[in-house]
Parts: C-alpha cells; sequence; structure tokens
C-alpha cells in the first residue's frame, strides 16, 4: 500500500515522546502519530496499517515504560516498518508473530520460574501444543509461577487463534509479551523492545517481498 508520510514531524513526535493512550496533551501514541502524519484525524486505527500490526502497537505502546521518550525510542522501528502494511497479509503476519512469540519470548518467563525443559521445547518448536504444555507444567508448579503460566496460556491461545482471528491472535501475543514483563521487573523494557523488534522484522520481510512481487 502505497503512503504519503510526514517523516519529519513524525521524528518530531518521537522527540516528544510517546504517551500511553491516545493522547495525552501534546503527546501522542504510536498508532495516533502515524494517523496524523499520514494525514489522518487524530485516532489510533490509521487506515495504512495492518489491522493485526495496530492490535499488537497498541498494546505494546500503553504498556508500562520508564519514560514517554523510551516508549519512543524502542518502538521507533517497529513503527516505522508498521507504515503502508494494509494489504498485506493479516493471518500470515499472526501466525509468524504468535511463533516467534512462543520461541522468543514465552522461554523467557519459563526459565525465569526454573521450567527449562518447557523453555527449550517452546524455543525449539515455536507451536501453540508447546505453548499449553509449558502452561500445564506452570500450573502443577503452583502460584509461585502465575506470571509463567499466564503467558503460556496466551501464548498458546494466539497461536490457535491465529489462522481465524489475526488481530485478536496478535493482541494476545503482545498480552504475552506484557505478562513476562510482569514476571523479569526491572528487566522489562527490554522485553518489550525485543517483541516490537520481532514485529518490525516480520514486516520489514513481508513489505520487501510484496515490493519484489509487484516489479515482476
Amino acid at each position: 500500500m502505497k503512503t504519503s508520510f510526514d517523516f519529519e514531524r513524525f521524528e518530531k513526535y518521537l522527540n516528544l515522546g510517546l504517551c500511553a493512550g491516545l493522547q495525552d496533551a501534546d503527546m501522542v501514541c504510536i498508532e495516533a502519530a502515524v494517523a496524523l502524519c499520514s494525514g489522518e484525524v487524530l485516532n489510533d486505527e490509521p487506515s495504512c496499517v495492518l489491522e493485526s500490526a495496530n492490535g499488537y502497537a497498541t498494546t505494546l505502546n500503553d504498556a508500562y515504560w520508564p519514560t514517554p521518550q523510551a516508549r519512543a525510542k524502542r518502538l521507533r522501528r517497529f513503527a516505522l516498518a508498521h507504515i503502508g502494511t494494509r494489504d498485506l497479509n493479516d493471518k500470515e503476519f499472526a501466525c509468524r508473530l504468535s511463533e516467534q512469540t512462543i520461541r522468543q519470548i514465552l522461554p523467557i518467563a519459563l526459565r525465569a520460574v526454573g521450567l527449562e525443559e518447557a523453555a527449550l521445547r517452546c524455543a525449539a518448536e515455536g507451536t501453540k501444543e508447546a505453548a499449553r504444555a509449558a502452561a500445564g507444567w506452570a500450573a502443577a508448579a503452583g502460584e509461585a509461577v502465575w506470571a509463567a503460566r499466564e503467558a503460556a496460556a496466551r501464548a498458546g491461545w494466539a497461536g490457535e487463534a491465529a489462522r481465524d482471528s489475526a488481530k485478536g491472535s496478535a493482541r494476545s501475543a503482545s498480552y504475552t509479551s506484557v505478562v513476562v514483563v510482569a514476571k523479569v521487573g526491572p528487566k522489562g523494557d527490554s522485553i518489550l523492545t525485543l517483541s516490537a523488534d520481532i514485529a518490525a522484522e516480520i514486516l520489514e520481510e513481508m513489505k520487501a517481498r510484496a515490493e519484489i512481487t509487484t516489479t515482476k
């Protein structure tokens, strides 16, 4: 999808920092910044963005970040990657995002509570079955590992829903990251950054592939 975008204005929003929620004084959220720089009115569902990527962006944006400037800096790559993605395949993005969340994000929470075997299986397989098995192991371990159990359950649901509800699956993948943050504590923003970079890498590859296809 060809999108007219004001990159200079976008950089100004990033320099100010991004807020949680649609708007806060002079700050806006990541999706509002994209919408305004695309020539749209203030909203958090810019028309140039893939629906599932929009759901993912909203959850990551509204998660806890140490400062608005940190939020802007860490989400910058993903923000740029998801501009002009509206015509990409929603389900492909959701499926790939779900797999990488199970492979890269979920094992962090599992290892934090000593579930190494479950972590290794999730990293190796990246499947909803691996995530569900991890949720079962975490449940058996008791209340002390509630965050790992919740993260695994959400990751498993993301894998299940990816083929039916791309936006719902993407949101569940992002909630997995937020729950993992609750478990790892002070290092939480690094988890959110990794989550954003995973999504950015997927979208960058999909956009590049789409451009090659259209030029043939």
